[in-house]
Order: structure tokens, then C-alpha cells, then sequence
């Protein structure tokens, strides 16, 4: 058998592999439950975290952001990480550098949204997953994997793929409501407990195998 983490993946697979239909699994990844969640959010920036290389459109981001009126935190290391600080100098973009876990967690929980401006195909983004499980909603391009594991409105926000003007006008519309969103943050919530918990994977694991001995 094949196992992908998304439905996205599975089927480019199966369609330019030309697999074997019965034999591919979807299996996401996990993140083991935060139970140190806070309640009592700042909600006054956007975060980023992820690695600053060209793939992930962090320059694109800081572009948008040094336009706007809103705080952007940037954590992360990379090969573009020179460019990247050369936007510490807007005083509404605040650059962390590489942090661990449970730091990149605070800020999470925090944030009014975690931005994915991803440019290429992702698997399935573990920030994305880690984001749910600190109950923060995201904004991520509209194609790939993100159109069947992000649900519009509930779990996140879209924008059209690379129109970063539109990037732009959805942070807007955000920002604007962003003392409404205690209903998707728990949205978020939910959707990591049913799907992305360490038990649900360990669970459809087993299943896995245990198809492969009959």
C-alpha cells in the first residue's frame, strides 16, 4: 500500500504514477494535544512561522505587510533570512528568528491568524496543523492541499494564489472581525481533536497494517 498525508497528494500520485487506485491510504499528520491553551489572546498581529525560503512566500508576505497598518511576527530561519531582516526596520514587522516549540506555540495562540502564502505545491503543512491545535485560524492561498483540509470560514480564510492584492484585502477582512473569531478558533480546535491528534494517526495506522494481513 501507499500511504499520503492528503487527499491532494494521494491523487497527484495515483494520476501521474499511474498507482493502483486501491492501494493509496490517506493518513495526515499529527500533533500531539497543547493543553496549555489560552483563552486570553492579545489578537493584535499576524504570525508567520515557518523556514524563510523562496517557496514559502515570505517575502511576498513582508511585501504586503510593510504597506499595511497591522503587526506581522516572523519566526523562522533560512536561506533567505538576511533578506528577511532587512523588514525588522518597518515598525509594524517584528522578526523572532528560530524559536522552539513551545515558543512558537505562545505566539500561535496569540495571533489573530497564522499565514501560509506558500508559492508551490505543500504536502500537508505541519503549521497548518499546529495552528488548529493552538486554536488559530489561517490564511493560506486557495489550491493544492489547502482547498480540501482548510474549510472557508470555519477553519480559515482564503485568497487567491499568488494575488497578493488579494492577500492583502482578506488580512482586511480579517483584522476587522478579529474580535469575532472565537467561534472558528474553536472550529480550529475541533478540527485538530477529530483528525490530527497523535491517537486518531497511531489508531488508522494499525488499521493500515492490519489490512495489509488479511
Amino acid at each position: 500500500t501507499y500511504i499520503f498525508p492528503s487527499p491532494f497528494t494521494r491523487d497527484y500520485y495515483v494520476k501521474n504514477l499511474q498507482l493502483s487506485p486501491s492501494k493509496p491510504v490517506v493518513l495526515p499528520y499529527f500533533v500531539p494535544l497543547n493543553k496549555k491553551r489560552r483563552d486570553n489572546r492579545k489578537k493584535d498581529y499576524f504570525l508567520f512561522a515557518g523556514r524563510l525560503s523562496e517557496e514559502k512566500g515570505v517575502l511576498q508576505l513582508l511585501e504586503v505587510f510593510k504597506a499595511l497598518p497591522y503587526k506581522l511576527v516572523v519566526i523562522g530561519d533560512g536561506p533567505l533570512k538576511k533578506q528577511v531582516l532587512k523588514y525588522k526596520n518597518y515598525e509594524n514587522i517584528e522578526i523572532k528568528h528560530f524559536l522552539p516549540q513551545n515558543k512558537i506555540f505562545f505566539y500561535m495562540q496569540n495571533a489573530i491568524c497564522t499565514i501560509i502564502p506558500s508559492l508551490w505545491y505543500v504536502v500537508l503543512p505541519m503549521v497548518m496543523l499546529e495552528s488548529f491545535a493552538n486554536g488559530t485560524p489561517v490564511i493560506v492561498p486557495e489550491f493544492g492541499t489547502f482547498k480540501n483540509t482548510v474549510i472557508k470560514g470555519k477553519t480559515g480564510f482564503f485568497y487567491e494564489q499568488n494575488n497578493w492584492e488579494d492577500l492583502r484585502v482578506t488580512i482586511l477582512k480579517v483584522y476587522e472581525k478579529r474580535e469575532k473569531l472565537s467561534g472558528i478558533r474553536e472550529n480550529c480546535r475541533k478540527e485538530h481533536e477529530e483528525k490530527y491528534t497523535q491517537e486518531k494517526h497511531y489508531k488508522a495506522l494499525l488499521q493500515v497494517y492490519k489490512s495489509l494481513l488479511k
